[in-house]
């Protein structure tokens, strides 16, 4: 199906789910490599990461296990890009979706224009947000020198800037107007200067967020195209009603004419560990990947004892230079670029530690498919494993970790009526490769000594605002801590585990550590002081809201 023709079709039947910068700060993403997660018609076929081929993956196999991603928490989702790749290369087949042959047409691979309306349907009907990732800045060749008379709709050499290597990183017109890719694949680089070449790109995304719904547009390789371009590309990617008139008009029917009601919210892929450089594409596009944080991240927890205090550095930096500060970004720690996290260290506190890390800040939490299943992956191909091979358990040390640190973004942002997304974090003490970040009324408290220390914690009230003999709940043992009788939170962790600690009252309509055990000295050596607290009346406290709840 090519988009353009079922965009006057269909236009109609879809009523707008676009979701702005606001309202994606608050949501937490699960992406996806669409051939690797999971097939439509249920099979578990064999798929070897180092062929570089498809192994089947589609948009019918998201829908069918919307359940394992909800389970974690997630209410959003991110998707590979749709359109139709060239064939087979030197680098093996476009599974990735990177490599564009044909961009007005969906990857048949992927399924077809039903099958991906499901999915958003699917999606919209769980409250679920869809993220597309998007190419604007190549096409794809399986030819030396490349062949462009066939990519559609740039079939012409003037369509594309004159190849050349980037030599020099530092140099912005290189990064801008050089080609990426290598001997094994050539990646003609779109002339994003030329007038037509952009109309094209600004109505292509027009048409493809609004025949399909999209809520969310990922940016791939955004530093290498000019930064004024975004503007005019993420204004034109909006979510469109009837209206008096519109740019587009000549390609409706006479009285369907539409106008704009929101520009979908983007977020960018500026692949730098320079966080002055990557500000800059905050002031053109809503949202950006946090890089600095990425490599600040690894250097942080892929050892015992590493850089922490840098990495709390580039959080304040990131708060301070960019647009939104740190909520105009997306916090990961691997993709399908990146090495899995669990090939750099297998140390499951440091590994729970940084994943703790990405949920307490103020950006995104962005987890890549596999995570939740430890796969470990090193750098591209191994990164991209088939998920139904790991039998996709909803159960599991991470799977369990990642929803009970997405249920605590929830607990928090509810008890605070929402304003735990608006408020900055603030890392308030660190020390001896500890750090608590406070971001109220949710506690963070993280360490990088792993699996063999025991790090300790002692943070004011005048910094949480918690109250003496406050009972606060870590959600990810459902263990408690009681506060000092000047409300100050003083606290160890066994085996250099994070703790993420919520007021016992934020859990109290959740059936999240319905019953939390104590945290006292004579149990597991974790609290300094024995829990002030009768386990028969909070059984009885949360029975009777348990009652409660269930009969309003």
């Amino acid at each position: 199906m090519r988009i353009a023709s079922a965009f006057a079709l269909s236009a109609f039947a879809l009523s707008a789910f676009a979701a702005t910068a606001e309202q994606w700060k608050s949501r937490s993403i699960y992406q996806i490599v669409t051939d690797r997660f999971a097939l439509g018609n249920g099979t578990y076929p064999p798929c070897n990461t180092t062929d570089r081929k498809y192994c089947g993956g589609d948009w019918r196999g998201i829908i069918n296990n919307l359940d394992y991603i909800q389970g974690m928490g997630f209410d959003a989702v991110w998707i590979s890009p749709l359109s139709t790749q060239v064939n087979e290369t030197g680098e093996g087949e476009p599974y990735h979706g990177y490599w564009t042959g044909d961009l007005f047409s969906l990857n048949k691979h992927f399924g077809d224009e039903s099958d991906l309306k499901g999915l958003v349907s699917a999606l919209h009907a769980r409250e679920m947000y869809l993220m597309l990732d998007v190419n604007v800045n190549h096409m794809g060749s399986n030819s030396t020198p490349a062949n462009v008379s066939w990519l559609l709709p740039f079939m012409n050499e003037t369509n594309y800037h004159y190849q050349c290597s980037i030599d020099d990183w530092t140099d912005q017109w290189e990064v801008e107007n050089c080609w990426l890719g290598d001997d094994n694949i050539q990646l003609p680089d779109i002339n994003t200067e030329n007038q037509t070449v952009v109309d094209m790109l600004n109505t292509w995304i027009n048409q493809t967020v609004d025949t399909f719904n999209m809520d969310g547009l990922r940016i791939h390789a955004a530093r290498h195209v000019r930064k004024d371009f975004w503007p005019a590309f993420t204004a034109n990617a909006s979510v469109f009603s009837l209206g008096e008139s519109s740019r587009l008009s000549g390609l409706l029917p006479p009285s369907a004419a539409f106008t704009a009601n929101a520009s979908v919210f983007s977020l960018g892929e500026v692949n730098s560990n320079d966080i002055d450089y990557t500000a800059d594409y905050t002031s053109v596009l809503d949202s950006l990947l946090d890089y600095p944080g990425y490599y600040r991240l690894q250097q942080a927890f892929s050892n015992a004892n590493g850089d922490l205090q840098s990495l709390i550095t580039s959080l304040r930096d990131t708060q301070r230079s960019y647009k939104m500060g740190a909520f105009a970004s997306g916090a990961f720690m691997e993709n399908h670029d990146q090495p899995r996290f669990q090939s750099l260290t297998k140390d499951q506190s440091l590994i729970k530690n940084a994943m703790a890390w990405i949920f307490a800040t103020d950006a995104m939490p962005i987890v890549y498919y596999g995570q939740e299943q430890g796969f470990s992956g090193a750098q591209d191909p191994d990164n991209r494993e088939a998920l139904w091979l790991s039998g996709m358990k909803n159960a599991g040390l991470m799977y369990e970790h990642i929803a009970a640190l997405n249920a605590a973004r929830k607990l928090a942002a509810r008890a605070s009526d929402d304003e735990f997304h608006n408020t900055s974090v603030k890392v308030v003490s660190s020390s001896n490769g500890t750090a608590a970040l406070v971001k109220p009324p949710m506690l963070a408290l993280i360490s990088n000594g792993g699996n063999t220390s025991a790090p300790e914690w002692s943070v004011l009230a005048s910094d949480t605002g918690y109250e003496p003999d406050m009972t606060l709940v870590d959600v990810l043992s459902c263990e408690v801590v009681v506060t000092g009788d000047d409300g100050t939170v003083s606290t160890r962790s066994k085996d250099g585990l994070p703790l993420v600690l919520l007021p016992q009252t934020a859990l109290a309509k959740s059936t999240l550590c319905g019953q939390p055990q104590s945290l006292s000295s004579t149990t597991n050596g974790v609290s300094e002081r024995t829990a002030k607290v009768s386990w028969t009346l909070v059984a009885s406290a949360l029975a009777i809201v348990a009652f409660l709840s269930s009969s309003l």
